[in-house]
């Protein structure tokens, strides 16, 4: 029961996170339209990439090291790989033609921030400090939506510097919060830095991140394949990013339940415990697919603008990947936490390669529509591959899975 409700604690936070965030979208579509709504998608998504490579020392992958009371030095490595990580990706974006360039330092430096807020999470997590991080994963989002809506609203900045601003805003805030959080903890005040440390912690961190990050380029390479190879591109980007945003929502209860059995399987490993709220998933998303599909059209226009009316149809092919994928959110949560990192790599790279050929092949004949659908044939290839890894270490059958059977 205890650890229901800190299920239920890391679902309440994503769902607030998730509306909050749909209505930055929201924001962001009416008042910048879909060719800016397209440009602020791929700084997003440039930061997300940069803060999971800094997170190769100070991701989740630190779980299992805490677990192994090697705590020691955690903070201090995290930290100069950050700045690391920054700086690289500063003179990488600076000096490599993209739609970004102009953005080097801003995205680096917001990268930087989270990485670091991000492993402070991960020492409360450790330390079972759930209520704590799960203020965490919700507050950056309210913050930035506070900040965005007096942007655009009270004062009338409707421009990419207030995206910026308000993103700035948000992860300093947060940042000084999580400060707060850890200032007791004894990870917090063992801030001293070896090498053979870092080591440990990094062996750990490349593995688990380097999965995370494949996981990450599965799941949005095909927004810069989209952009570079249809005619319209960062418009199409900019729709089709909307109905990613609405579809993604399904996902709120599969990424709690991955977090929070993650946790519980460094600790004690249980196929029974997964496949249970991976049938929970699974149904309340199959629910949700429906709901979602189900609103009529002028629905989005009404509340996106005109330019989003048919932003279901654009992603109609998606539906049944986005379903599918909450195989590999759940069963590849208890796979990374009894470090069967190899694995989901593996899994990953099988995901992007059939993405990445299908998008190349689909996207400019049928743009939109074959984004979607070259998603969904990685999703459930993705899927396939994690339910027959799951089968081989757990040794559990197809009629557990489908919960005919109660696994042991």
């Amino acid at each position: 029961m205890i650890f229901q409700r800190h299920i239920s604690g890391n679902v309440a936070a994503r769902l607030l996170s998730t509306l909050f965030n749909f209505l930055i979208v929201l924001m962001v579509s009416r008042s910048l339209g879909p060719t800016l709504k397209g440009e602020t998608t791929l700084i997003i998504t440039a930061i997300f990439i940069i803060t999971f490579c800094a997170n190769l020392v100070g991701g989740y992958a630190l779980v299992n090291v805490i677990h192994r009371n090697k705590a020691d030095t955690v903070l201090a490595p995290s930290y100069l790989w950050s700045i690391a990580v920054f700086a690289f990706s500063f003179i990488a974006i600076k000096f490599i033609r993209s739609e970004i360039q102009e953005y080097a330092l801003h995205v680096s430096l917001l990268a930087l921030i989270n990485s670091i807020t991000g492993a402070h999470q991960v020492v409360l997590m450790s330390r079972s400090k759930y209520h704590k991080h799960n203020i965490l994963v919700f507050a950056p989002v309210i913050l930035n939506f506070i900040f965005l809506a007096s942007s655009f609203y009270i004062f009338n900045q409707k421009n990419i510097h207030s995206f910026f601003a308000s993103m700035y805003f948000a992860s300093s805030l947060t940042l000084l919060l999580s400060l707060y959080f850890i200032r007791n903890l004894p990870d917090a005040k063992r801030f001293n830095f070896s090498i053979q440390n870092f080591k440990t912690v990094i062996s750990s961190g490349i593995r688990y991140q380097a999965a995370e990050l494949l996981q990450l380029l599965h799941l949005r390479l095909y927004f810069f394949l989209l952009t570079s190879h249809s005619e319209n591109g960062l418009y199409n980007l900019g729709v089709y990013s909307v109905g990613i945003s609405i579809l993604e929502a399904i996902w709120i209860v599969s990424r709690g339940v991955a977090t929070m059995n993650y946790a519980a399987t460094v600790k004690s490993p249980s196929a029974s415990f997964t496949l249970k709220y991976l049938r929970i998933t699974l149904l309340i998303s199959a629910v949700g697919l429906l709901a979602i599909f189900a609103i009529p059209t002028s629905w989005y226009a009404y509340i996106f603008g005109s330019g989003f009316t048919y932003v279901k149809y654009s992603v109609k092919y998606l539906f049944p990947g986005i379903g599918l994928y909450c195989f590999v959110l759940v069963l590849g949560s208890y796979m990374l936490g009894i470090e069967k990192y190899s694995t989901m790599i593996a899994i990953h790279i099988v995901g992007i390669a059939v993405s990445s050929g299908l998008c190349i092949a689909w996207i400019p004949e049928y743009e939109m529509s074959g984004a979607g659908l070259a998603a969904t044939v990685s999703f459930a290839i993705a899927a396939l591959l994690s339910i027959i890894a799951f089968i081989s270490e757990t040794k559990v059958g197809v009629a557990e899975i489908i919960g005919l059977k109660s696994a042991v």
